[in-house]
């Protein structure tokens, strides 16, 4: 996992092609996704050696400061409700091309294996 401590990194991981954003927390449910989420990235990336994708995370423990405000404008920018993916602690998933959300799951960790996937199928084909 590629870890974004600054505004500079989100910046850099707007500019990929595909990319997984792990948003964690350290005191939520965020360590019950993390498993799924480093598992899919592995499958994504062993099943589409020519369109892999990066994983990012990024620390929201704190719920404050530059970054939290920054991603939590672009979700809502992009027309997510930010609130559910930044405040609930679950390890929220969300997927990513060239700076646009194109998918996003709340708590992975209780979501079907098989639905990840095929979310990741659809939002990087």
């Amino acid at each position: 996992m590629i870890n974004i401590s600054t505004e500079n990194d989100f910046d850099i991981m707007l500019q990929d092609e595909r990319a997984l954003l792990f948003i964690w927390v350290d005191w939520g449910l965020a360590q019950a996704s993390r498993p799924a989420v480093i598992k899919l990235h592995e499958q994504w990336n062993q099943a589409h050696p020519d369109s892999q994708a990066n994983l990012y995370w990024v620390d929201f423990s704190d719920q404050i400061g530059i970054l939290w405000e920054t991603v939590r404008h672009w979700l809502t920018e992009q027309r997510i409700t930010s609130g559910p993916l930044t405040y609930g602690g679950w390890g929220a998933l969300i997927w990513v091309c060239v700076g646009s959300v194109v998918d996003f799951v709340g708590y992975p960790g209780q979501t079907k294996f098989a639905q990840l996937l095929e979310q990741t199928q659809t939002a990087f084909s």
